[in-house]
Protein backbone atom coordinates (compact mmCIF):
# COMPACT_ATOMS: atom_id res chain seq x y z
CA UNK A 1 0.00 0.00 0.00
CA UNK A 2 1.45 3.28 -1.20
CA UNK A 3 0.85 6.19 1.91
CA UNK A 4 0.10 9.75 1.33
CA UNK A 5 0.37 12.40 3.64
CA UNK A 6 -1.03 15.59 3.63
CA UNK A 7 0.14 18.99 4.98
CA UNK A 8 -2.33 20.31 7.82
CA UNK A 9 -0.09 22.85 8.91
CA UNK A 10 2.26 25.21 6.79
CA UNK A 11 5.91 25.22 6.50
CA UNK A 12 9.04 25.30 4.85
CA UNK A 13 10.69 22.22 4.05
CA UNK A 14 14.41 22.35 5.63
CA UNK A 15 15.89 20.27 3.77
CA UNK A 16 13.98 21.33 0.11
CA UNK A 17 13.63 25.00 0.91
CA UNK A 18 9.83 24.47 -0.55
CA UNK A 19 6.50 25.98 1.20
CA UNK A 20 3.87 23.74 1.57
CA UNK A 21 0.50 24.98 2.86
CA UNK A 22 -2.23 23.35 4.26
CA UNK A 23 -3.94 20.16 1.86
CA UNK A 24 -0.82 19.72 -0.24
CA UNK A 25 0.74 16.35 -0.44
CA UNK A 26 3.74 15.55 0.78
CA UNK A 27 6.09 13.10 -0.17
CA UNK A 28 8.74 11.94 2.20
CA UNK A 29 10.69 8.93 3.85
CA UNK A 30 9.05 7.62 6.67
CA UNK A 31 11.44 8.91 8.88
CA UNK A 32 10.97 12.45 8.03
CA UNK A 33 6.94 11.50 7.95
CA UNK A 34 7.95 10.78 12.30
CA UNK A 35 9.28 14.16 12.41
CA UNK A 36 6.66 15.89 11.15
CA UNK A 37 4.18 14.01 12.63
CA UNK A 38 5.22 13.29 16.12
CA UNK A 39 6.56 16.52 16.49
CA UNK A 40 9.99 15.41 16.57
CA UNK A 41 11.11 18.75 14.91
CA UNK A 42 12.75 22.01 15.82
CA UNK A 43 9.29 23.65 16.61
CA UNK A 44 7.37 20.42 18.49
CA UNK A 45 4.82 20.91 16.04
CA UNK A 46 2.76 18.69 13.90
CA UNK A 47 2.53 19.41 10.28
CA UNK A 48 1.56 16.10 8.85
CA UNK A 49 -1.15 13.63 8.89
CA UNK A 50 -1.96 10.36 7.05
CA UNK A 51 -4.22 11.01 3.82
CA UNK A 52 -6.38 7.54 4.65
CA UNK A 53 -8.85 6.80 1.83
CA UNK A 54 -12.41 7.05 2.56
CA UNK A 55 -12.38 3.33 1.33
CA UNK A 56 -9.94 1.94 3.37
CA UNK A 57 -10.82 -1.47 5.27
CA UNK A 58 -10.06 -1.20 8.93
CA UNK A 59 -7.13 -4.10 8.50
CA UNK A 60 -5.65 -1.47 6.15
CA UNK A 61 -5.71 1.18 8.41
CA UNK A 62 -4.43 -0.75 11.34
CA UNK A 63 -1.53 -1.84 8.99
CA UNK A 64 -1.07 2.01 7.99
CA UNK A 65 -0.90 2.52 11.79
CA UNK A 66 1.89 -0.22 12.59
CA UNK A 67 4.04 0.87 9.42
CA UNK A 68 3.71 4.07 11.04
CA UNK A 69 4.43 3.30 14.89
CA UNK A 70 1.02 5.11 15.63
CA UNK A 71 -0.41 3.52 18.58
CA UNK A 72 -3.92 1.56 17.71
CA UNK A 73 -5.26 -1.62 18.57
CA UNK A 74 -7.96 -3.95 16.87
CA UNK A 75 -10.33 -2.98 19.90
CA UNK A 76 -10.54 0.45 17.94
CA UNK A 77 -13.44 0.87 15.87
CA UNK A 78 -12.32 2.64 12.53
CA UNK A 79 -13.56 6.11 13.08
CA UNK A 80 -11.32 6.20 16.03
CA UNK A 81 -8.07 4.60 13.72
CA UNK A 82 -9.42 7.11 11.01
CA UNK A 83 -8.96 9.77 13.61
CA UNK A 84 -5.63 9.05 15.37
CA UNK A 85 -4.11 8.63 11.75
CA UNK A 86 -5.62 12.49 10.76
CA UNK A 87 -3.71 13.41 14.36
Amino acid sequence: MDYQYKVIRPFKDKHTGKYYTVGDTYECSLKRFKELFFKDNDYNEQYLNVDVPNNAKKAELLEVADVHDIKVTENNTKAEIVKVLEG
